[in-house]
């Protein structure tokens, strides 16, 4: 389905095998330092091994300024520098994790491939953009791209999925605590509200933005008027199928123009990434309440969720535990 525009939105390292070599040869405490490996060779200092993988310093100070980029496009002043100081003292820590969490997907022969591929192609989707190069500069305007966003996306689900599966083989739910949270939870367990909508968007490659911008207004007064037109008089006009689609997959901003928008009637003339669009509501449908029996699988996730919650803390002091860990914490620059 061609869903609307942007709902929501690190590196992985590796040690070239020179290197390994060369760090077998010496102590754990000259590991912590810069030497000659051999002659116009220096190794990284390493700031903490994690079984047989390091993290150097310069991936640590590199994940620094990519952190400090990413709140910078939101925070500014002093609050910027507050959150950044709260996140940078459990940056390292992170990063350990990360890499336990990577291992541990190896051991498992976890292969998330497929799931990273889906996320990106649902994210173009809900977004309207057309291929990975058109996401690529849309990321870029972001300051970030599609390497980091894989690399974002794959991490996330290596999480998620081991930590599930650590959760899944000590939680019990039971279906009386399903019946329960079904009977406290009704006014929140229904269909989404959805709407049948048609898209017009006036888009084209090289074309002037004011130039798209007149011709999407002459179209939205042609439409409104409910006048007949001709396709050679909007040359870079692209009409849509209808879809059907719920709010809960539209960008919030979408979504209020259209909830103030009357079945049969068309919104305004909106900017998109490819130019200009305008929609037309042809149905409204309300929100319904979902049957328990049909709601019994997304209440069991549901309370696994919560207790996965709980049990994430655990699972990751058991994992460290599990594994050779030595962290030589590189002092706060202030």
């Amino acid at each position: 389905m061609s869903s609307l525009f942007f709902i929501n939105r690190k590196d992985t390292y590796s040690v070239p095998t020179s290197i390994i070599r060369c760090l077998v040869a010496v102590t754990l405490l000259s590991a912590w330092t810069v030497f000659p490996c051999s002659a116009g060779v220096v190794v990284e200092e390493i700031v903490a091994r994690v079984g047989n993988e390091i993290i150097t310093k310069s991936d640590y100070e590199g994940e620094q300024r990519r952190m400090r980029d990413q709140l910078s496009r939101r925070l500014h002043g002093e609050e910027l520098e507050q959150q950044y100081a709260i996140q940078n003292k459990a940056l390292l820590d992170f990063m350990v994790d990360q890499k336990l969490l990577e291992q541990r997907a190896r051991e498992l022969d976890l292969n998330v491939e497929e799931e990273i591929k889906a996320a990106i192609e649902r994210l173009r989707e809900e977004n309207s953009i057309p291929d990975d190069a058109a996401l690529e500069q849309a990321l870029q305007k972001e300051g970030s791209s599609l390497t980091e966003l894989r690399e974002d996306f794959r991490k996330r689900i290596i999480q998620q999925r081991i930590l599930w599966n650590y959760v899944q083989g000590k939680v019990n739910i039971t279906e009386d605590e399903i019946k329960n949270y079904y009977e406290q939870h009704k006014t929140e367990i229904m269909t989404p509200s959805s709407m049948k909508i048609k898209r017009y968007t006036i888009t084209g490659d090289g074309v002037e933005k004011s130039v798209l911008s007149a011709e999407a207004r002459s179209l939205a007064n042609i439409l409104t008027g409910k006048m007949e037109f001709k396709a050679e008089d909007f040359p870079h006009l692209k009409t849509d199928e209808s879809v059907e689609v719920s709010q809960h997959e539209l960008d919030p901003r979408i979504a209020q123009i259209l909830e103030q928008t009357q079945a049969g009637a068309y919104t305004e003339v909106i900017e998109v990434p490819s130019g200009w669009a305008i929609l037309l509501v042809e149905e409204k449908k309300p929100a319904q309440q979902i049957p328990l029996e049909e709601a019994r699988g997304q209440i069991y996730n549901v309370l696994l969720q919560e207790r996965a919650e709980k049990y994430q803390k655990s699972f990751m002091e058991d994992l460290r535990k599990q594994n050779y860990i030595v962290v030589n914490r590189p002092p706060e620059n202030n």
